[in-house]
């Protein structure tokens, strides 16, 4: 309500102001629970974990509203598992893209294979990807070793170093703890080639893990042996 008076003999005004009702704003907490997750390595067996978590609660008490305001809704804050340790992004470091390499046939490739990089000329690269043969030391014996991730959209990605959890049709034999040869059937293989002029290279080892998987931890030789 606004009234003014302004009287002739004496120049006055008097303002009155009444708000009726107040405006009160209440909010309502959601009712959709919260969200928990456990961070969690990709290698567990390369990364060593602590099991530090902590939790955070503001619950604040009912009191009187200020400016309309009211929010009592418990807040939550949780951290589960954390890893200390930075290997994994050391190892991205061996995870390699190629962008524009040009892969004349693409479907001979597949996860697993062990690859090299021949120096034709050809290409942005000046090069061809080949899988590696023992048959012929040309084909892998003194070449540095990669394994062959995926080619997709003109981009190759190759491992030179790495866990890796193998598909059975990369690999001929797999056993915890044995060192991981390439056989002449060009897949992975815990026994090496031992027929004559093929050559031997340690390639890496089986990883033990619960997972019933044919994890493998890659990491070639720069050393080779031929067989007479």
């Amino acid at each position: 309500m606004h009234t003014a008076k302004i009287g002739i003999a004496t120049a006055a005004s008097k303002l009155v102001i009444t708000a009726t009702p107040s405006s009160t704003v209440t909010t309502t907490a959601s009712g959709t629970s919260s969200f928990v997750f456990t961070p969690s390595p990709v290698n567990e067996a390369l990364i060593d974990t602590t099991t530090a978590s902590f939790s955070t609660v503001t619950n604040p008490t009912a009191s009187t509203p200020i400016g309309g305001l009211v929010y009592q809704q418990p807040v939550t804050v949780e951290v589960g598992t954390q890893t200390n340790s930075l290997i994994p992004q050391l190892l991205n470091a061996y995870q390699y893209k190629f962008e524009n390499f040009t892969l004349d046939s693409p479907s001979d490739f597949a996860l697993g294979d062990v690859v090299y990089f021949n120096h034709t000329g050809l290409g942005n690269y000046s090069c061809t990807l080949e899988k590696a043969k023992v048959n012929d030391v040309a084909k892998g014996a003194y070449n540095n070793l990669f394994i062959f991730i995926s080619y997709t959209g003109n981009i190759l990605k190759v491992m030179h170093k790495g866990y890796l959890a193998i598909p059975n049709s990369a690999i001929s034999s797999w056993q915890t703890g044995r060192t991981i040869y390439l056989d002449s059937s060009n897949k992975l293989n815990i026994t090496p080639t031992s027929d004559s002029g093929n050559w031997v290279r340690s390639i890496g080892f089986c990883i033990p893990n619960t997972e019933n998987k044919k994890i493998i931890w890659f990491e070639p030789d720069t050393t080779y042996l031929k067989i007479r």
